[in-house]
């Protein structure tokens, strides 16, 4: 019987054993919470203010305000902003001030901070792969502007032309507009100011190029109100009159990525020359730099 207390003792002591795994279960569980569970539940991310830019909100149950709160973005990264972008669907992003979304507005009249040190592996998918520390238990405080916010994007960088309009009169007086775009994270880089630079370039059915009009070097050809117009007289027979036209921001100077640069060609090219044909021609793999500095680095 003593044995058997014995035994009962070390089934007490297993029982204790098992109150300790009970008690590691607990600490998985506290784990769990800094890995983005709420009480086992998941934990889910939304975007205050858009679709693919806005404030991070961390919520357990998204139709209760009661669980939803901010997130601080004290040591938050690029890892993770792309976690957090690819949980929303998005390829990449990049973090932005939580008062640059447009209009009035107190970020504090809606959530309060629920979370900071939020930190994820660069293969994380979403909150289940990352950590953080609750708010509650947190010895830095944050402060109203700290709200992480992000912008996502597909793409980290997009830039094109969208239209390309060409008019040449019998007596050489020529007017060119391009409409172009470029995006950097999903947000909207402006053209005027932030160092885009234009050209409209002749292309001779022989192969051979000259410069028509360029916002850079010349300025004969200036954005206005959202688009790129210019005009100058050209005297250029009409059986050879083939005209394109670029955009690419300043950094292509030294980068000279096809990524940062956008071509597009006048559709009434007299020959049939296509914007896929001068892809071919600037970035064929017999053509070295020449062309490209010549016109992309030298000007006219």
């Amino acid at each position: 019987s003593s044995d058997g207390d014995d035994d009962s003792s070390d089934g007490d002591d297993d029982s204790s054993d098992g109150d300790d795994d009970s008690s590691d279960g607990d600490d998985d569980s506290s784990d769990g919470d800094d890995d983005g569970s709420d009480n086992g539940g998941e934990v889910m991310l939304g975007l205050w203010g858009g679709d693919s830019m806005g404030v991070v909100v961390a919520s357990s149950d998204p139709s209760s305000n009661d669980s939803s709160a901010f997130i601080c973005n004290d040591g938050v990264g690029r890892n993770e902003v792309r976690a957090v972008c690819k949980y929303l669907g998005f390829s990449t992003g990049i973090r932005i001030d939580p008062y640059s979304l447009g209009g009035k507005y107190d970020l504090t009249e809606y959530y309060d901070f629920g979370a900071t040190d939020l930190s994820c592996p660069s293969d994380a998918e979403g909150p289940s792969d990352c950590s953080w520390t609750d708010y509650m238990t947190t010895e830095v405080p944050c402060v109203d502007g700290e709200q992480l916010a992000v912008s996502c994007a597909d793409e980290a960088f997009t830039i094109n032309i969208t239209d390309f309009r060409v008019k040449v009169k019998k007596n050489g007086k020529a007017k060119f507009q391009l409409d172009a775009g470029a995006t950097r994270y999903g947000m909207d880089m402006d053209m005027n100011n932030e160092g885009f630079v234009a050209g409209v370039v002749q292309r001779w059915s022989n192969g051979s190029y000259a410069y028509v009009l360029e916002s850079f070097y010349e300025g004969d050809l200036k954005f206005k109100k959202g688009t790129w117009k210019g005009k100058t007289v050209v005297d250029i027979p009409s059986d050879e009159q083939c005209f394109w036209s670029y955009v690419f921001e300043e950094s292509f100077y030294y980068v000279n990525s096809p990524n940062m640069l956008a071509l597009n060609v006048d559709e009434d090219c007299s020959y049939g020359f296509t914007v896929e044909d001068l892809w071919a021609d600037l970035y064929s793999d017999e053509e070295d730099d020449d062309t490209r500095q010549r016109f992309f680095a030298h000007g006219p």
